[in-house]
């Protein structure tokens, strides 16, 4: 809308019979119309690299070793970041709609989704005008199992090859890559704004970074047996994780660290590129991973998905804006679930007054509760962790219950027993949960398979 002053609409007016007052008007018009527009709305890239824990599983080793190096210096690094869950599908919807896994439905052992389109970040972003695209290369994320696909003009899930030990497609970290700069590309053509969400699937197991990257380590370490299957108990490597190359427990490791390397080398080519072609103007970064690894935690090796630790839900998370923002370190406790009250907030779009999560650059936001993370899969897990005040305690179904110190640097394991008012908020959450209706949609037969290929289903 044109907005003059009486003298403009007098000198509009005049102008039929005076042209060169009809210039005149048109230029105080086309700049009321800049004075009044609104600034260019932020497009929002989130990158999330598979099963990368927040050491790059290297505890001993420099702090942001699973961060981009274009991240290294801009941006707020949040040093104490935890998933929903430990295991993608609920980490991923968790962090896609700001709610628990537990509330989206998943609950069963065939972990099928049940909850509105318009939970979806990315479908409240397109319905107000964006261009939204997902590049995403882990194939439990495709489907109509996790209904992530919503909100999306377009879904990448092309795999190029087959996983080397299961009938399970893959794409590798640089196809990815270029896969994601093709459709950074076309959504940068339009003049509208635009989200794009990228999904490494490296470090995932098998572990597979190529030479130069490290294979093998000085000392092989002890050996371990493989489990039957691909969900492997204390002791035992994953069937899915076999190497007939690795000569032990090092040697597994070794190759850990050299995936995480390279799949975060391959997010920081990405960022780069898209950089320097100018596509990260008025953009906001958010790099992340949907949860971590075990390294041999509580005697678990090389897996995930099976009980929760600090190893598999404590995660990288980075939040940088455009242009020139100093680094700035916050060791607050935070949680996937504060995405997308802090992206709406950034995007201008309302939040729901249910979300469990916070704006994280709101300093009177408040949170209703303790953070929370779930792994949940009725009947056989059922294992709720909190975060109060400086501890992350965890009691479920199978597992003793166990606390460790959130300190910022590793979270190590704090030795004594539950407080009252752990054991409460814990049970608290777990009798929320346990009264959830359970979907009754039937999960399509081709995703069941590619459930039980992957040791998600028995």
């Amino acid at each position: 809308m044109i907005l003059l002053t009486r003298r403009e609409r007098t000198d509009l007016i005049d102008a039929v019979a005076k042209p060169g007052l009809l210039l005149a008007a048109l230029l105080v018009g086309a700049w009321t119309i800049s004075a009044c527009s609104s600034p260019p709305r932020h497009s929002i890239l989130l990158i999330v690299v598979d099963t990368l824990r927040y050491d790059a599983g290297d505890p001993g080793g420099p702090p942001d070793a699973a961060i981009p190096q274009y991240l290294l210096g801009r941006g707020t690094h949040f040093t104490n970041a935890v998933a929903a869950s430990d295991w993608t599908s609920p980490s991923m919807v968790a962090l896609m709609t700001g709610r628990y896994p537990s509330d989206c439905g998943l609950l069963t052992a065939t972990w099928t989704t049940e909850f509105p389109k318009s939970w979806s970040l990315a479908d409240r972003v397109r319905r107000t005008g964006y261009r939204t695209a997902a590049v995403v290369s882990n194939p439990t994320l495709d489907g109509v199992r996790l209904g992530l696909q919503a909100g999306f003009d377009s879904f990448d899930d092309r795999m190029s090859e087959v996983e080397r030990n299961r009938e399970v497609g893959r794409r590798s970290a640089p196809e990815t890559t270029e896969a994601a700069l093709g459709a950074l590309s076309r959504l940068a053509e339009g003049r509208a704004p635009w989200f794009l969400w990228v999904q490494y699937l490296e470090p995932h197991g098998p572990y597979s970074a190529p030479a130069p990257y490290p294979q093998t380590a000085a000392e092989p370490g002890s050996p371990i047996n493989t489990a039957p299957g691909d969900i492997a108990g204390r002791g035992l490597l994953p069937r899915y994780q076999y190497l007939a190359e690795a000569r032990g427990r090092n040697d597994y490791a070794t190759r850990y660290r050299a995936s995480a390397e390279w799949s975060v080398d391959e997010a920081d080519r990405f960022l780069r590129t898209a950089a320097a072609k100018g596509y990260l103007k008025n953009v906001t970064v958010v790099f992340t991973a949907d949860h971590g690894e075990f390294l041999g935690e509580d005697d678990y090796w090389f897996q995930h998905g099976v009980h929760l630790n600090p190893a598999v839900v404590r995660v990288p998370l980075v939040i940088a804006g455009f242009g020139n923002e100093p680094l700035r370190r916050d060791s607050r406790a935070v949680t996937h679930l504060d995405l997308v009250p802090t992206l709406s907030r950034i995007l201008g779009l309302p939040n729901s007054p249910d979300l469990a999560g916070i704006d994280l650059f709101d300093e009177h936001a408040v949170r209703k509760g303790p953070i929370i993370v779930q792994n949940i899969a009725f009947p056989e897990n059922a294992e709720i962790g909190v975060i109060l005040k400086d501890r992350f305690a965890i009691q479920g179904t199978g597992n003793q219950p166990e606390s460790f110190r959130v300190d910022g640097q590793s979270w190590e394991p704090d030795g004594t027993d539950l407080t009252p008012g752990e054991v409460q908020a814990i049970a608290t959450e777990m009798q929320r949960v346990r009264k959830l209706p359970v979907p009754t949609r039937d999960v399509p037969l081709e995703e069941i398979r590619k459930l039980r290929a992957l040791g998600y289903l028995h």
